[in-house]
């Protein structure tokens, strides 16, 4: 082995494709503990919101400024955890969990944009698709990082109740997102 490799191992942790549902809020709820500090409001969304009995990774989504996004993101660091993709608007990392890593995304909002935010982010895909599709049958327009936008303007978006009350649907809980027929969001 070279001096090199001695000194700079060669991290060979695998991530994970999946982890039960337990044991991914285990991660998530150590993880917000850790990083609360640095938020205006933090909620864990995607799969584990949808309460989906194998989860891929954990969703975070967050209200900070520039210092404490900068903040949470050296907090990771500290967890030893391994950044993927770091930028303005969203952190992917790597989560140490035994002898793999477990996937975590930090997406960062706004107060104005956290409900298109969690909606868009809790999913799932199909769900964000069908309410995409409903939405233009209706002369509007989902706009991520936005909100539901009619006539190039934001109607609905810092809560999710106000953009199902835009498209004149019931509100549907997180885990009943999954891919839904006009008929099973309407009866």
């Amino acid at each position: 082995m070279s001096k090199q490799l001695t000194l700079f191992p060669e991290d060979k942790k695998e991530t994970l494709e999946e982890l039960e549902l337990s044991e991914a809020k285990k991660i998530a709820e150590e993880v917000e503990f850790q990083v609360v500090r640095y938020c205006e409001k933090i909620m864990v969304v995607g799969s584990i919101r949808r309460n989906k009995p194998k989860v891929r990774d954990a969703d975070f989504i967050v209200v900070t400024n520039d210092l404490d996004w900068y903040n949470l993101r050296q907090e990771l660091r500290r967890m030893k955890t391994k950044i993927l993709n770091s930028g303005t608007k969203i952190i992917k990392a790597l989560y140490p969990y035994g002898d793999k890593y477990f996937q975590l995304d930090f997406y960062r909002a706004s107060n104005d944009n956290f409900g298109i935010m969690k909606l868009i982010r809790t999913g799932s895909a199909e769900h964000n698709m069908w309410l995409a599709q409903l939405a233009i049958s209706k002369g509007m327009r989902i706009k991520y990082g936005q909100g539901l936008l009619k006539d190039g303007k934001v109607i609905a978006g810092k809560t999710e109740q106000s953009i199902f009350d835009s498209l004149e649907i019931p509100y549907k809980e997180s885990q009943k997102r999954e891919f839904i027929s006009k008929d099973a969001i309407l009866g």
